[in-house]
């Protein structure tokens, strides 16, 4: 410290020290108040520009610092102007401002020197969330959390700094729209696209801080502005529960929660003090230390002070010691993407989590995270064009399909365009990232690389490999391709390859569809078939390009592969036939007393379902391929009755099983399912623990593998096409632009190194090998060995057997029961129509997921309908009769409250009482809100109601947003006793969709 006395003045009262940093609107000096005798830190403004407006940003901080007393934000004692008898380095009128002075350094000296101990982190970082909580309460919204910015106090607390360009909620006139202030790896992906920061987009900053805080780098650390600015809008990073698999649950997923892409899904400040503190806690009574390697990224010009005396703080050897954290494995592991968890919650895992999905179609590119990459940090960006290393070279031509039209195929990429960086442009790069600058990102990113505007370009992919495609779209667009000099920018949405056959037989209308693709990559080219034959084309689809491929296989625990005779030999479809259908003999091969319970998805949607009918078929004794016949034949119906009939349910992805698996071992409960059919691939993910769906978080392995069995017989494989819409529907918005841009995707896709990315996450390539690293980590329970393969029936030997099926499949005995308080009877925003209307009209689409051997009957249910009685039966369960079923949906009115718990429980006793021990019994009940009738049943009492045998399965679908978390919990407990599954259908216009996933359980 400058001795009083010596030293630049600031008027007669600040005697100027050393420089202690130099921040983006200032130089922090350490100084000395004269009139009070005290240390302090005097922030003298830096003229940077008049983009920055920075004189009124210096004054508001002043101003909103000064509004925000607490003890976790550096106070502010004073604010002045320098005048021309002032000795400092500053011409006059330069503001200054005179804070509290912390002799700690900042948050960035501090993981400099190593990263501290997770309670270290969780301790101070509270800290921090409480001053942003704080400063959301009165409408303050930061705008540049960063470890800078967060300043150490001598007793090692941390105090939030730089309010400088801090937004109030009032309009401050200082920020043009479009413009990003702030440094940029730590702004969230709205603020990039122009959106107003809020207090969710300071959450998403601290999301960047913690991460950083706890691993020593942060997620999103490209090299280049376009990269950078790509990788955060598309939400996928490297997940902590990885790569730090001894740190508390609470904290990764905290972080995961922060950097959701969506602002409303993001936890508040207050929670996140509350999260923070609660873990600080719990590490400091068990000495939690982690040690992780540190990663020194590109230096800032921080305002800092002397560092602290002494190391990192830490407490004495605990549970949360882990040491240094396992070497990713050269793999599979890696979770890209963007990770989504919940709050920590206590007690036991709660099944039946919402299953709903997004709109089908739906805009933006998929959340599901990539698995099995095998590199850190960014996705590099590898050469277009040709096959690359280690890839097949690109078919030539382009093959016709159907009504003459053609299939997207690459020809020779033509030689790219080579885009350098000017001089000027680096400039400004280096002035936004290091000082916290102004940019118009997409203006600014097409004028980097020379296009002339954009080409979208719309990719509806399979979700399996949707989350796959879209970090390759992500590495597409980061070195975008042009055409005719506009850039082709690719998005990918997430369709189911069942309902895009429907959209796509449809015309693929935009109201309940979403946006239109351009190409299509379903699951298998079976599909596209099916496409045809809804459309009316004539002849067998040419052979489309294979993105990859994926055999169906026959997945079980150890235990049942076992018993079905691995690892000596692989069982056959007979071998699942006799016995699903003969308990005595699965009891005595598995030395168990449940019976054999095949479990697939429903093959009207699902791929693994439809495979597994069309194998079940191939490998029927005395089929002959003509499918009419066939089915006339007693020895092929038995046949595919008896694997039918040997599941207690379908679904509509297999995620539902596995799900299920999973949650019955780690509760070590008896498992529902003895073996079920997926894909090869899914089996590797599985195990893994890697995620499955859209908005899943990447997991522990499972306690027990699954064993991928290949059966004898033969198989089907999915190939994963690549077509043009226009190749099998007429599809006039798919330009010769398009078709243009869609080639040079496929160029890019089928190139060697994104092939080893497929590869890496369990697929198989062309040649129908497994990357050597997937079958070494698999330990024997994934071969490296192709299996037998069925070539596919043609499409019209498909659609009869698709028809047939409902008529093989076990039969169903269901109830739908419907809410008909007066609240449905509310608009749906966007529509003219009722939530009723939407309900009933998707009830009415769903009754054609129902065969001829299927019951179906309907309740509607408010309150005192009846009496004391909260229901009404509008028609009795029997056998499917939709023209009754169609008149008492027409003739519900709404009415009344909400009395769902006593409808709960009659409507299962109704079911149990007509119980088929042969089908499916359940029930669907749809409600908008929580149950409003007090005299009714408890939710614990209800809950021990519905376990009762026989089991109905209990399908709840929370309808519209007004039921409360506690209404949820109770729905998803209700599905969870029952073996059902909770869906949710928060925007009322997706009902139909959700309707359908549902009834793909029968």
């Amino acid at each position: 410290m400058t001795p009083a006395g010596t030293g630049p003045r600031l008027g007669d009262r600040y005697v100027l020290g050393e420089v202690l940093g130099r921040g983006a609107t200032g130089a922090v000096y350490a100084a000395h108040d004269v009139h009070l005798d005290r240390p302090v830190a005097v922030k003298v403004l830096i003229q940077a520009g008049d983009t920055l407006t920075t004189p009124e940003r210096f004054q508001r901080e002043a101003r909103t610092t000064a509004r925000l007393n607490h003890a976790n934000i550096v106070a502010v004692y004073d604010v002045g102007r320098v005048t021309e008898r002032d000795t400092v380095d500053a011409a006059p009128g330069t503001p200054f401002l005179v804070m509290e002075l912390l002799t700690g350094g900042s948050w960035k000296d501090t993981l400099s020197r190593g990263n501290p101990s997770p309670p270290r982190v969780a301790s101070a970082l509270a800290g921090v969330a409480r001053a942003l909580a704080a400063a959301h309460a009165v409408g303050v919204t930061h705008r540049d959390i960063k470890p800078a910015n967060v300043l150490i106090s001598a007793d090692g607390s941390a105090k939030l700094a730089d309010f400088g360009i801090a937004k109030s909620v009032e309009s401050t006139g200082l920020t043009k729209q479009g413009e990003i202030v702030g440094t940029l790896a730590y702004t969230a992906p709205e603020c990039l696209e122009g959106q107003a920061a809020g207090p969710a987009a300071d959450v998403w900053s601290f999301g960047v801080l913690l991460y950083e805080s706890l691993s020593g780098r942060r997620p999103f650390e490209q090299e280049t502005l376009g990269a950078l600015i790509t990788a955060i809008q598309s939400g996928r990073y490297r997940s902590l529960a990885y790569d730090l698999p001894a740190l508390p649950h609470s904290l990764s997923a905290t972080v995961d929660r922060c950097l959701d892409p969506d602002p409303p899904h993001r936890p508040s400040a207050a929670e996140l003090a509350r999260v923070l503190g609660e873990a600080a806690a719990a590490g400091e009574s068990s000495a939690p230390v982690t040690t992780v390697t540190p990663f020194l990224g590109p230096v800032e010009f921080p305002v800092s002070g002397p560092p602290v005396s002494g190391g990192p703080v830490s407490g004495p050897p605990g549970s949360w010691r882990g040491g240094a954290p396992p070497a990713p494995p050269t793999s599979g592991g890696p979770s890209w993407g963007r990770p989504v968890s919940g709050p920590p919650v206590s007690g036991g895992p709660v099944s039946g989590g919402p299953v709903s999905g997004p709109p089908r179609g739906g805009s933006g590119t998929s959340p599901v995270p990539i698995p099995g990459l095998r590199s850190s940090g960014q996705l590099p960006v590898p050469p277009r064009g040709g096959a690359g290393a280690g890839g097949a070279p690109p078919p030539s031509g382009r093959p016709v399909a159907g009504p003459g039209r053609p299939v997207a195929g690459p020809p020779p990429e033509p030689p790219r365009k080579r885009r350098r960086w000017l001089v000027p442009v680096a400039g400004v790069v280096a002035f936004v990232v290091l000082a916290g600058g102004v940019l118009g990102s997409r203006a600014l990113i097409d004028s980097v690389s020379g296009c002339s505007g954009e080409l979208p370009l719309v990719v509806a992919a399979s979700p399996e490999k949707s989350g796959i495609v879209s970090a390759l779209a992500d590495r597409f667009n980061a070195d975008p391709s042009d055409v005719d000099g506009r850039c082709i920018k690719v998005r990918i949405v997430t369709v189911k390859s069942g309902e895009a056959v429907d959209a796509l037989a449809k015309g693929w209308p935009t109201d309940d569809y979403g946006d239109r693709p351009d190409v299509w990559s379903p699951a298998s080219s079976v599909w596209v078939g099916l496409v045809g034959q809804r459309v009316g084309a004539i002849g067998t689809p040419a052979k489309a390009p294979s993105l990859a491929r994926s055999p169906l296989v026959i997945a079980a625990p150890e235990a049942t592969a076992k018993a079905l005779g691995w690892p000596d030999r692989q069982p056959s479809w007979q071998d699942i036939a006799r016995y699903a259908g003969n308990d005595a003999a699965w009891k005595a091969a598995s030395h168990s007393n449940t019976p054999f319970v095949f479990a697939r998805t429903n093959p009207l949607v699902s791929t693994s379902g439809l495979h597994a009918t069309l194998a079940a078929y191939l490998a029927a004794p005395g089929h002959t391929g003509d499918v009419q016949q066939d089915l006339e034949r007693n020895s092929v119906k038995l046949f595919l009755r008896t694997l039918e009939r040997s599941t207690d349910r379908y679904g509509d992805t297999t995620l539902t099983f596995l799900d299920t698996l999973r949650q019955q071992q780690e509760e070590q409960a008896a498992t529902t399912v003895s073996a079920l059919a997926v894909e090869e691939q899914t089996v590797w993910a599985y195990n893994q623990g890697e995620p499955l769906s859209a908005g899943a978080s990447h997991l522990p392995p499972p306690k027990e593998k699954l064993v991928a069995l290949h059966p004898s017989d033969g198989t089907l494989v999915s190939d994963h096409p690549y077509v043009t819409v226009d190749s099998v529907i007429d599809a006039p918005w798919v330009t010769p632009a398009k078709r243009t841009a869609a080639d040079k995707f496929l160029s890019f896709l089928l190139a060697g190194p994104q092939q080893e990315t497929f590869r890496a996450a369990g697929f198989r390539g062309a040649d129908d090998k497994l990357d050597p690293d997937v079958v070494a980590k698999s330990n024997g329970l994934i071969s490296a060995d192709a299996p037998t393969a069925f070539a596919p029936p043609q499409p019209a030997a498909v659609q009869a057997l698709l028809g047939a099926w409902r008529n093989l499949n076990k039969p169903a005995n269901v109830l739908i029961v419907l809410d008909t308080s007066g609240s449905m009877n509310e608009k749906v925003p966007g529509t003219s129509t009722t939530r009723l209307q939407l309900a009933t009209r998707a009830a009415k689409e769903s009754l054609s997921y129902f065969g001829s051997n299927d019951s179906v009957g309907l309740w509607e249910f408010s309150t005192h309908l009846s009496g004391s009685v909260d229901h009404r039966q509008i028609v009795a369960l029997g056998p499917k009769d939709e023209a009754a079923l169609s008149r008492g949906l027409d003739s519900l009115k709404a009415k009344n409250d909400t009395g769902l718990y006593d409808t709960a429980r009659d409507a299962v006793d109704t079911v149990r009482e007509s119980a088929d021990a042969d089908g499916i019994n359940a029930v669907v009940l749809l409600t908008d809100g929580d149950n409003q009738d007090p005299g009714s049943i408890s939710p614990g009492a209800l809950l021990t109601s519905l376990k009762k045998a026989p089991r109905v399965h209990v399908y709840p679908v929370a309808f519209g947003s007004e039921l409360t978390p506690a209404g949820k919990r109770v729905l998803s407990q209700i599905a969870a006793a029952t073996g059902g599954q909770y869906y949710e259908s928060n925007d009322p216009r997706n009902i139909e969709s959700v309707l359908g996933d549902v009834m793909s359980n029968f």
